[in-house]
């Protein structure tokens, strides 16, 4: 999975940015948005998941920023943009075009999209991979964002059903 860590690590970054324009009044500069260049067809070359995902994400961080700060900043249009972007050349490449039409070489792989699907891949592989293994560290982020909610004075609207949904996934 070291495919993962670089695209996970750009977002991660990205998420930063974020959390700082809604959070600390952040005004991003031009340089952010170079940044954000970067970030997005960096991170969406690594993996198809998160291709997707960035593309998804850029769409939801463009909807809180303006939720909060009633703008949107050239920095998630760059990275909305450079995630199609790395999207369009990620499957442009002619092995998905092959796997799409059944003519794939290499074994049996295919393309499903749908709800059950997506569900299912998500419950035997990420369950499986990583949550299992690492139970103690669920239950100590659990522990800590229990912590965190109730010794801060301000909780952001939905910051009980989040808590609930932490330790449901912890246990």
């Amino acid at each position: 999975f070291t495919n993962y860590t670089f695209a996970v690590v750009f977002v991660l970054i990205y998420i930063y940015y974020i959390l700082q324009i809604v959070f600390n009044n952040y005004t991003p500069s031009i340089k952010l948005s170079i940044f954000s260049l970067v970030l997005g067809i960096c991170g969406g070359l690594c993996n198809e998941l998160l291709t997707i995902y960035n593309i998804f994400f850029a769409i939801f961080s463009i909807i809180i920023i303006y939720k909060f700060r009633k703008r949107v900043y050239s920095c998630n249009l760059v990275f909305l943009i450079s995630s199609f972007v790395s999207a369009v050349i990620m499957f442009s490449n002619s092995a998905y075009s092959s796997i799409a039409a059944d003519n794939d070489v290499l074994g049996q792989r295919r393309f499903e999209v749908s709800f059950s699907d997506i569900y299912f891949r998500l419950i035997t592989n990420l369950l499986e991979s990583y949550t299992k293994p690492f139970v103690l560290i669920h239950f100590f982020i659990s522990v800590g964002l229990f912590i965190i909610h109730f010794k801060s004075e301000k909780n952001f609207k939905y910051s009980k059903l989040c808590l609930f949904i932490t330790f449901v996934f912890a246990s």
